[in-house]
């Protein structure tokens, strides 16, 4: 059961209503998919799309299930931590912002493509739906590598990184 994972790098007015938005549902769901997707999908400056290959990242960086994680921070933010604004539907959200965004995207440079492998292959992918081969490891290292340099990019420009992933 693949999960569909994409990063938006926020400006200051998306930031500001997105907060506001918290703890009203169908506001933060409205401002995601009827605002923010529309207005910063597709644009790689200010969103990143890992798609179905989120799951194979988040299960790579935290060695967790889709919903916790057991690997300490900073991996896990870049999939599953950082502040927590889930709408209570079938959205995952998160913002990382700062201090807490640089340390995420410092931590995801010190991995290399070889690291990926040996994380993944202590866990039973198959068990949420993973096919484990070489074409499914490139397309998933070819993500890893693109979001890695999309929260480098956001950090460095100073952009909170808001992401959701369906589940």
């Amino acid at each position: 059961m693949p999960c569909l994972g994409v990063h938006f790098a926020l400006l200051p007015g998306d930031l500001e209503r997105v907060r506001a938005a918290v703890g009203d549902d169908s506001t933060l769901l409205r401002l995601v998919h009827q605002d923010i997707e529309e207005r910063h999908l597709g644009d790689h400056d200010r969103s990143f799309e890992s798609d179905a290959t989120w799951l194979a990242i988040h299960l790579r960086l935290t060695i967790g299930d889709a919903k916790e994680s057991s690997e300490p921070e900073p991996w896990s933010r870049a999939v599953l931590d950082g502040t927590p604004l889930d709408s209570g539907d079938d959205d995952l959200m998160y913002l990382v912002d700062g201090e807490e965004l640089v340390q995420t995207a410092t931590a995801l440079r010190s991995l290399s493509k070889d690291d990926l492998p040996v994380r993944y292959d202590a866990l039973e992918g198959w068990r949420h739906g993973i096919v484990k081969n070489e074409d499914a490891f490139a397309a998933t290292w070819e993500d890893f590598d693109g979001l890695r340099d999309f929260l480098e990019r956001a950090a460095n420009a100073g952009c909170p990184v808001f992401f959701t992933a369906d589940r």
